[in-house]
């Protein structure tokens, strides 16, 4: 009983609820067929959110499977776009298994140039002190 208590005491617990109860409510009072196109956006903005948080609580998960994840922040950001794109290529009906073939080494090469770009400046502000 005392980890449940301390799993509720924990922000990411309350933030992934209340986020899954706002898309729960977005979604399910929603008809894309007739929601303005704000409502759209602003729906793919909180799935990205939500996803962003729930990967989040997967890497914290890993952790404690002893599998720690060096520059956390990179990682989620890079995952949240990949998974994101994808899902806006699915809902305009454009998502075939060719695109997921080529996002994916993107998404990585993105990522890696992102690493890199990160290293330089390190160096670059390691040399002037």
């Amino acid at each position: 009983m005392g980890s449940l208590t301390s799993l509720i005491k924990r922000l990411h617990f309350w933030r992934i609820s209340g986020l899954l109860l706002v898309d729960g409510l977005l979604f399910g009072v929603t008809d894309p067929a007739t929601a303005p196109s704000v409502v759209l956006i602003g729906g793919f903005l909180l799935l990205c959110i939500t996803l962003y948080y729930l990967l989040d609580g997967v890497l914290m998960l890993s952790k404690l499977y002893g599998l720690p994840v060096r520059h956390k922040k990179r990682v989620l950001r890079t995952l949240t776009l990949l998974i994101g794109g994808v899902v806006a290529l699915q809902s305009i009906g454009q998502l075939s298994s060719r695109d997921v073939v080529v996002l994916t080494p993107l998404t990585v090469l993105l990522y890696l140039y992102v690493a890199y770009i990160g290293s330089m400046k390190q160096r670059q502000t390691a040399k002037r002190w």
